[in-house]
């Protein structure tokens, strides 16, 4: 992944965190991020499988759900596992593209193909591919579920 596609990536997961809810959203946030991608011509599969966190002495795995291009993982709704695991929330990061900690490990289960996943209307696909393009970076900082609850369902945008 080459330097302007990683900052479209970091663009995009930023914005997914940012202005939508991330708790038990990582299907829908996946499909987002693959369709959106397939708008501006890049291939990025929507992956189910199974994430890894090595917490103290013990790996604990989570079903989940991210995307993959070449090879690398990007992840926009990691934190909602934070939201759900308070104790050891500080062990997941915001959104992973490229490398991941090296405490959290991946594993792929199986790709969802575009005719099973939640279709998004393709304006809305095109005005998240605005934002990414005329995108300030903020400072994104953790947040909790009540905050979470507050921003953007992507369930409305069919």
């Amino acid at each position: 992944m080459n330097s302007e596609e990683k900052k479209f990536f970091q663009n995009l997961c930023e914005i997914c965190v940012s202005d939508y809810q991330v708790l038990n959203s990582s299907d829908l946030v996946s499909a987002l991020i693959s369709q959106v991608s397939r708008l501006k011509g890049i291939d990025v599969p929507f992956i189910r499988g199974i994430l890894y966190v090595q917490i103290k002495n013990r790996r604990r795995n989570y079903a989940h759900s991210f995307n993959i291009y070449k090879g690398q993982v990007i992840d926009a709704a990691i934190y909602g596992h934070a939201l759900l695991n308070k104790n050891f929330q500080e062990l997941f990061p915001l959104y992973v593209v490229g490398n991941e900690p090296e405490h959290i490990e991946y594993s792929v289960i199986s790709e969802v193909y575009l005719d099973a996943q939640f279709k998004f209307n393709e304006d809305f696909l095109r005005n998240i591919i605005y934002k990414i393009d005329n995108y300030r970076a903020t400072n994104i900082k953790r947040f909790n579920e009540i905050e979470d609850s507050r921003k953007k369902n992507l369930f409305y945008y069919k």
